[in-house]
């Protein structure tokens, strides 16, 4: 049963990034070919501060998160 009042345990969030390569999936994602993917444990995110008012704003936060990862990736 879900409780919709009931407080949320502020479980910190292990942010996963993986990288295909693009001889794996040259980006289409229909036909991808063997190889190996690299998959990256970013550090824990601390949600002991969220709360469901701010579920919009730590939700770009996390994802601005990937997309920096992302960008580094893609200069490296």
């Amino acid at each position: 049963r879900h409780d919709s009042n009931q407080q949320w345990s502020h479980c910190p969030v292990v942010p996963l990034y993986i990288r295909i390569p693009p001889q794996m999936d040259p980006g289409l994602g229909c036909f991808p070919l063997p190889g190996v993917v690299d998959v990256y444990v970013l550090p824990a995110v601390d949600t002991s501060g969220w709360s469901l008012g701010d579920l919009a704003v730590n939700k770009e936060r996390v994802r601005d998160l990937f997309v920096r990862v992302h960008e580094e990736m893609a200069c490296a």
